[in-house]
């Protein structure tokens, strides 16, 4: 492999990996912000402190009143798309690590 292609993969790699990671994740928390508030939460989609802030608000709330809340209204529309981000962030991973597991032989 040529040592300059080496080198811009090492570069990108690491970026592309977290990307894979951290994008399902992301997404999951939106969505299940989205379904909790409504078209209210649409403005803070941009900004991810402020949706991690909210998203760890509704956790609150939840650690509160966990015994007023059922789990079709609230657990499955809130933890739901979370949960499942996180399983796709770690499925989507794997794959990628088994696609360029053996790019950096030489």
């Amino acid at each position: 492999m040529d040592p300059v292609l080496m080198f811009i993969l090492a570069l990108s790699l690491p970026l592309m990996f977290a990307l894979l990671l951290v994008g399902p994740i992301y997404g999951g928390m939106c969505v299940a912000l989205y379904l909790f508030y409504g078209q209210s939460v649409k403005e803070y989609f941009y900004d991810p402190g402020s949706i991690i802030d909210l998203y760890g608000t509704v956790y609150n709330y939840w650690q509160i009143n966990h015994e007023l809340l059922g789990f079709k209204d609230f657990l499955l529309p809130v933890f739901g798309p979370f949960a499942l981000g996180v399983l796709l962030g770690g499925y989507w991973c794997y794959l990628f690590v088994k696609y360029i597991k053996n790019i950096f032989h030489i």
